[in-house]
């Protein structure tokens, strides 16, 4: 698991990029999704860490892809008193390439019921 970091998470995203988080909000812009991401580390949580699938890259053309990567965070909050909450998802990203650096121009958050490794080995079994 990777302990907070807030610049690691914002120096991955475009100044006019959008986010929605895994609870369907929508942010728009570096200062929202900073705020939003500031927000968890700082206000809500005591301790929080997270932890990254393999990630699969998409290629769109030679400046776009699609980016998709499973995700699990572990995070006890402040204002509960509770056990440590454990979300798992996948987020979906389209990055872009501008003067030879990739960065996050829109990014979709969902959960998942398991944490898994591999999205490409993550399949349903047949309906019967």
């Amino acid at each position: 698991m990777i302990s907070k970091r807030i610049d690691s998470v914002m120096q991955q995203f475009d100044s006019n990029a959008n986010f929605i988080n895994g609870g369907g909000f929508y942010y728009e812009g570096f200062n929202e999704i900073r705020d939003f991401h500031n927000s968890m580390f700082t206000n809500d949580s005591l301790t929080y860490t997270y932890k990254v699938g393999k990630t699969f890259i998409k290629p769109i053309s030679e400046n776009v892809a699609t980016v998709y990567y499973p995700w699990q965070q572990n995070w006890t909050m402040k204002n509960i008193q509770s056990d440590t909450l454990k979300e798992i998802g996948l987020m979906t990203i389209i990055a872009t390439k501008t003067r030879g650096v990739w960065k996050w121009k829109s990014v979709t958050n969902q959960r998942t019921k398991d944490f898994f490794e591999d999205l490409k080995e993550h399949k349903a079994r047949a309906i019967q």
